[in-house]
């Protein structure tokens, strides 16, 4: 080992830290050799324990959720699957040639370059991660021959993997949920999750004398007997660090009204005056209101009373069974329609101005759009975050919405009444697994880190149901009709939905990194609405709504020319703007708040609660 280095001109600081290690006699000596073996023999005691929690956990989950792996799903795409590549083999086989003898010279290509950077040559990679791959981030997976080997071979074996299900011919959405799938395979067994092919691990190890796996085995056997099932993503433990109303969501408010849909809350400015036009803010009945008033640092809404607005938000109930004939209809008009309402009585307003976000985006949309087509004025502008309006633009997310999906989520749900929060949860961490799953997974398990609770985990992790009625209307008039772009299928009170209607000013806000609404499906508003104003954020879908301007973080981008055909003539036109795009919208909305007025008085019969409610406080209902 010792000779390999000397004869590396570059040696990096981790090598130097692995020749340390590798070269002190002392380096392996363990101390409480004994302790370290008791530990390891109380753990695997209760390994049995764990795994009847963890089968206990899984087969509850199989039947309060439903899981984007169902089975029946999957063997329908793995047969298609399987035909397809048995018909490429036997009727194009110059395929196969082909990609054999690349994966094939790539491989022969990458052991000779091992050879080389062994010798101390200098070498180019036959293949490197895609730049958004953090995993190999770690100098010594490019710095260490073994351990850059270890990658490029991972990677070219996927790679190879990947090409063999691009030339198969089964259908384009047989294909999706084929990538899908296989790449989730690949993620889980990729070597930076296992810990003798992971090299920080390998150095923390030898650094803690191997403390830190049986600290991480320590922690996945109390996950699976503790803190919620085998299905529990790591790292959550610490989320116990935050109670809404005592450290998140702690603006005061009051809550003005409730029915069984929804509490309204009312913020008062914290400014001598006030903008006379209030602000209705409509979040998704996914999470709780919260995401807008997480903490001091980072609350939207705080930052709006601090600018003189008057600021009212829907907090939607958390749904039990009984729930279960509730529509989409119902949340739009006895929900948002009925908070409309409340607010101009309450504060002596024709107009007023409402803000949604991803769902409850789509759901003010379409009221939006009803508003119009029967001639109501009620609102004056309106700002939709990461809400979606073509569809067709939702990438990953389709692949989980489809005919043979909706029938077994229909049955589902005809037996439980709501569709379990927690599902979502997991499906939007599969979309993301290496970011939202494995590198927790690597963290608490392999390296035992200490890592610091955060807000938005938290309120991500307290979920609501779904009612079973509105949510698969949802599914088939959206993400099956794509109803905004088809203006057809979707109804308020027997009048079809055309969103082309609308013409009061709109504000489209997107993220560019967003994986759950990609910018393009939100930037389609601009080709549909008469009067929009579209920005782009850097960063993803809560990140890059929740960009508080004192952060200093992040960009957004907007195009001062005429509206461009398509989002990607947009961003070619677009011009950069360091810092949060909450500065852009609050030059838009300028002028659309009328004139400075002493702020409201909310008659205090009318207070039901302090702010958060009950309805935020409330954890999903058990099913």
């Amino acid at each position: 080992m010792q000779e390999f280095h000397k004869t590396n001109a570059s040696q990096s600081k981790n090598e130097a830290e692995f020749e340390e290690i590798y070269t002190n006699e002392n380096a392996f000596i363990l101390p409480n050799f004994e302790k370290i073996l008791q530990d390891y023999f109380n753990y695997f005691a209760q390994l049995p324990s764990a795994c009847l929690k963890g089968i206990e956990s899984m087969e509850k989950h199989s039947i309060n959720s439903i899981s984007i792996f169902d089975p029946e799903i999957l063997h329908k795409v793995l047969l298609d699957a399987f035909d397809g590549i048995k018909e490429v083999f036997f009727e194009e086989p110059g395929k196969w040639e082909n990609l054999q003898k690349k994966y094939l010279d790539d491989l022969d290509k990458l052991f000779q370059t091992t050879l080389d950077q062994c010798n101390g040559k200098n070498t180019s990679p036959v293949i490197a991660p895609e730049k958004n791959d953090r995993r190999f981030k770690d100098n010594d997976w490019e710095k260490n021959p073994i351990f850059n080997y270890i990658k490029q071979a991972y990677l070219l074996h996927s790679k190879y993997l990947q090409n063999v299900i691009s030339d198969t011919n089964v259908s384009e959405a047989s294909k999706r949920k084929l990538v899908f799938y296989l790449k989730g395979i690949l993620d889980a067994l990729s070597p930076t999750n296992f810990a003798f092919t992971n090299p920080v691990v390998i150095r923390e190890s030898l650094k803690r004398k191997g403390d830190n796996l049986v600290e991480g085995y320590q922690k996945f056997i109390k996950d699976q007997t503790e803190n919620g099932g085998a299905f529990r993503l790591p790292s959550l433990d610490k989320l116990n660090a935050f109670k809404v109303g005592k450290n998140l969501a702690i603006t005061p408010g009051e809550v003005i009204f409730e029915n069984e849909i929804f509490q309204l809350i009312c913020f008062y400015p914290q400014t001598p005056t006030q903008w006379q036009k209030p602000l209705l803010i409509v979040p998704p009945w996914i999470n709780k209101y919260y995401i807008f008033d997480l903490r001091k640092q980072n609350s939207f809404i705080q930052w709006n009373l601090q600018n003189g607005r008057s600021v009212f938000v829907i907090s939607w109930v958390n749904p039990d069974p009984s729930y279960a004939e509730l529509s989409l209809s119902d949340y739009i008009l006895k929900g948002i329609d009925k908070a409309i309402d409340y607010i101009r009585t309450s504060t002596n307003n024709e107009k007023i101005n409402v803000l949604g976000f991803c769902v409850g985006g789509v759901a003010l949309t379409s009221l939006l759009a009803y508003y119009s087509q029967r001639r109501i004025e009620k609102v004056d502008c309106a700002t939709l975050l990461a809400t979606p309006i073509d569809f067709n633009h939702l990438n990953e997310l389709s692949i989980f919405v489809c005919e043979d999906q909706i029938k077994i989520l229909d049955k589902h749900l005809k037996t439980y009444g709501v569709l379990a929060g927690d599902s979502m949860v997991k499906m939007f961490s599969s979309m993301r697994a290496n970011d939202l799953i494995w590198s927790n997974y690597i963290n608490h398990y392999l390296l035992a880190k200490e890592t610091e609770p955060l807000d938005f985990l938290y309120w991500n992790s307290d979920t609501t149901h779904l009612p079973a009625k509105m949510h698969l209307e949802y599914l088939k008039k959206f993400f099956l009709g794509n109803a905004f772009i088809e203006k057809k299928g979707f109804q308020i009170n027997k009048v079809n939905i055309d969103i082309s209607k609308i013409e009061i000013p709109t504000f489209i806000m997107a993220a560019k990194s967003d994986h759950i609404v990609p910018w393009q499906a939100a930037f389609a508003a601009t080709g549909q609405l008469k009067n929009t104003y579209f920005v782009l954020s850097a960063s993803g879908h809560v990140a890059g709504v929740i960009n508080h301007p004192s952060q200093n973080k992040y960009c957004y981008w907007i195009n001062p020319e005429s509206k461009p055909q398509s989002a990607a003539d947009w961003l070619k036109g677009a011009v950069e703007n360091s810092g949060s795009w909450w500065l852009e919208w609050e030059k838009w909305m300028k002028n659309k708040q009328g004139p400075k007025v002493e702020p409201y008085q909310i008659n205090q019969k009318h207070i039901i609660e302090p702010a958060p409610g009950r309805y935020a406080t409330q954890l999903a209902p058990k099913l």
